[in-house]
């Protein structure tokens, strides 16, 4: 009978022991990070009847998606002076969302992209608003948008592996 009421108290004593005890990190808690699911690529184009910008691709294979974000903190940090409205040849809106375990979209970035009739690209991340939607893309549209976007904290990029894919 001791024998038993010593098994007992040594029972509860281990089971109070491990439920006192701090659990280990696990992978539940990086199920709530956030990760890049996908990118959209949208264009201005003046040769389309469609709203502007318009959707140009989508990406979401992940070497890819970690390609861009390397290239992107990999342009040059030192802010540069973008080309006047007649020397940009192409402007892209890069929308970024990023995902967490049992939601669709937690996140989303914007980037706005350039690049210039002598192939230099450029790169600032922004906050898309509708002033950035058009019915008709034009030079006044092309003025208006950069106007929106500020001529500040632009950076000198290498052309995109997304966008040479």
């Amino acid at each position: 009978m001791r024998k038993s009421i010593l098994l007992v108290q040594m029972i509860l004593c281990s089971m109070l022991l491990i439920s006192c005890s701090v659990p280990e990190r696990t992978n539940q808690d990086n199920e709530s990070e956030e990760v890049l699911s996908g990118i959209n690529i949208s264009i201005y184009n003046d040769n389309s009847i469609k709203p502007q910008p318009e959707l140009f691709d989508v990406e979401s294979e992940a070497n890819l998606l970690s390609t861009t974000v390397r290239e992107i903190e990999n342009a040059d940090p030192a802010p540069v002076t973008i080309p006047t409205i007649d020397e940009i040849n192409r402007i892209l809106i890069l929308e970024f969302t990023y995902e967490k375990k049992g939601k669709t979209t937690s996140k989303t970035d914007y980037y706005i992209m350039i690049w210039d009739n002598s192939e230099k690209y450029y790169i600032k991340k922004f906050t898309m608003t509708r002033d950035f939607y058009y019915d008709k893309y034009d030079e006044q549209a092309k003025e208006k948008i950069l106007q929106s976007v500020g001529s500040d904290n632009w950076r000198s990029i290498l052309p995109l592996t997304i966008l040479t894919n």
